[in-house]
């Protein structure tokens, strides 16, 4: 691996200016006058290692790229889905009616409707709605995953009392 310091960077004025002899020529001015206008806090150690294309940029004029910029402002994006208002109040929305009645049992697919009734197109898909019902709910809230049956939606305060009364309820 080629490395790019100060060393690379002495020989390539060098090359420049013919074996150190500066030029009257327009390249020799204008090193002459980087050479005598650096000031001692510019100077790296001999040692230096550059990245690879900060030394090429410097060597061909050009300007440091974004990435290596040490003032940048990058924009973090979150990961996932971008959130949509309409779709996050109507999520909300249907949350709230969950919230009211805990007693009764719903399926995801059944909320996912509800959301459709409310926002339209922007509905969440029966797997974004789930995980997001679990995300919110965390373990306050159960759903069932049966194969071929559509996932039912439920609190775990509210199983309990369901799984309860059929214990102690009359033996049939």
């Amino acid at each position: 691996m080629e490395r790019y310091g100060a060393r690379r960077l002495r020989m390539t004025i060098w090359e420049t200016t013919r074996n150190g002899q500066l030029q009257t020529t327009h390249l020799g001015s204008i090193l002459f006058i980087l050479i005598i206008n650096i000031a001692p806090s510019d100077l790296h150690a001999a040692d230096a290692i550059y990245h690879q294309t900060c030394s090429v940029n410097f060597r061909t004029g050009k300007q440091i790229p974004v990435s290596k910029q040490a003032n940048k402002e990058v924009k973090r994006t979150t990961p996932g889905r971008p959130k949509e208002d309409s779709s996050e109040k109507a999520f909300l929305q249907i949350v709230r009616q969950l919230e009211e009645t805990q007693d009764e049992l719903a399926s995801v697919s059944d909320l996912v409707q509800a959301m459709e009734d409310i926002c339209g197109d922007k509905a969440y898909s029966v797997v974004h709605m789930k995980k997001r019902l679990q995300t919110y709910f965390g373990s306050d809230i159960i759903i069932t995953e049966v194969n071929g049956k559509p996932n039912i939606v439920t609190f775990r305060r509210t199983a309990s009392s369901i799984l309860n009364e059929f214990y102690r309820g009359p033996p049939t």
